[in-house]
C-alpha cells in the first residue's frame, strides 16, 4: 500500500494464525486461535473477525502446509492449467465442503501463488524468492491480492519448527 513497516507472522498447519503489524507507529494485531479470531483496531480496540474472515485466514496460514494434502475432510484433483502473471501453470485444487483451495505451480513443481474461493470470491496468495530454512522451502516474499495492488511482504527471517506461544492469543487489555 505505499507503506513500510515491520510485520511479524505465526501460524501453524493446523489454521492458527497470529500477525502484528507496525506501520509508521500504528500497531495492529490479528489472532485466530481455538480462543477466538479477532483483530485491534488502529487505537488499541479489540474487535472480533466475523466468521468469514476468521475462516480466510485459517486457511491463509493452512495453504502453506503439507498437511492440508493428506486431511481426511479435503478432496484433491488436478484441474486444466490456467494463465496468470503471463505464465501457465499446473493448476491442483484442494477443495473442502464450502472453500475451494487453487494451487498454481510451475512445470518444476514450484508453486507459484494459492488462490481462496470462499463464498463466491477469490483471493490470490503469490509466493517468490523461495529459500532452505532448515532444510524447508520457505518463501520470503508474500503478495496479497493482485500483482499490482496487492501488499507486499518481504521476510528477513523464517524459523520452522517452533511452537506458536499460547500466550500470542491472549487479547491485549
Amino acid at each position: 500500500s505505499g507503506l513500510t513497516g515491520a510485520v511479524e507472522v505465526w501460524a501453524a498447519a493446523d489454521g492458527r494464525r497470529w500477525d502484528r503489524t507496525s506501520v509508521q507507529g500504528i500497531v495492529t494485531t490479528e489472532d485466530v486461535s481455538p480462543l477466538g479470531a479477532w483483530r485491534s483496531n488502529l487505537s488499541g480496540q479489540v474487535i472480533p473477525l466475523d466468521d468469514f474472515d476468521a475462516r480466510s485466514r485459517e486457511l491463509a496460514a493452512q495453504a502453506l502446509f503439507a498437511e492440508i494434502w493428506h486431511s481426511s475432510s479435503v478432496s484433491t484433483r488436478q484441474k486444466q492449467d490456467e494463465k496468470l502473471d503471463g505464465q501457465t501453470w499446473r493448476v491442483i485444487e484442494i477443495a473442502y465442503p464450502i472453500e475451494v483451495l487453487d494451487y498454481f505451480f510451475s512445470a518444476d513443481g514450484a508453486l507459484h501463488a494459492v488462490r481462496i474461493w470462499q463464498n463466491g470470491k477469490s483471493q490470490f496468495t503469490r509466493y517468490s524468492d523461495w529459500r532452505y530454512v532448515k532444510g524447508v522451502r520457505m518463501p520470503f516474499i508474500e503478495q496479497l491480492g493482485s500483482s499490482t495492488d496487492g501488499d507486499l511482504r518481504r521476510f528477513d527471517t523464517i524459523e520452522v519448527n517452533k511452537a506458536l506461544p499460547a500466550r500470542l492469543s491472549e487479547q491485549p487489555r
